[in-house]
């Protein structure tokens, strides 16, 4: 993997004057994501001051603080130091089982899906459930899950 893509050292990007990113690539990547969900568990453990929300993303860290707690300079000094400790054993990492309604009104195009494969509906059904999908963040809609891992057969 290009270094360019994967960084072992995260950048800090201020964003604005209450916020920051710390950006560990600019890929998709499963390892990448990790980091990215390990630190933001470490710095709700940590209970920094002035921490307001921690948000990730695919390949970063959004954090939101209250500059009259706490600096960008002293945060960003107190997530280094967090970096700098060797991970831990992944946390949190559970299976949920989410039930799919395929086809019909829930998926009227899963008929133009196939024939683009040249599959059956079974066969893009069978291809669609089979994997475990890795949860990479949630996003902006409420409890709406962008997921990684489909079988690149259904990729369209």
């Amino acid at each position: 993997m290009d270094a360019e893509k994967k960084s072992s050292t995260p950048r800090f990007l201020p964003c604005g004057e209450t916020a920051f990113s710390v950006e560990f690539g600019n890929i998709i990547d499963l390892e990448v994501n990790r980091k990215v969900h390990a630190l933001s568990r470490r710095l709700a453990e940590a209970r920094l001051p002035g921490i307001l929300s921690l948000n990730p993303t695919y390949r970063s860290l959004f954090v939101q603080y209250d500059p009259w707690e706490s600096s960008y300079e002293q945060l960003i000094l107190e997530i280094e130091k967090l970096l700098e400790e060797p991970e831990g054993p992944l946390k949190d990492e559970r299976v949920m089982n989410i039930p799919v309604c395929y086809g019909g009104e829930y998926g009227p195009d899963m008929d133009e899906v196939a024939s683009a494969h040249g599959l059956t509906v079974k066969e893009v059904i069978a291809l669609h459930s089979a994997p475990l999908y890795h949860v990479y963040m949630i996003g902006f809609t409420p409890g709406f899950a962008y997921l990684g891992g489909l079988d690149p057969r259904l990729f369209i």
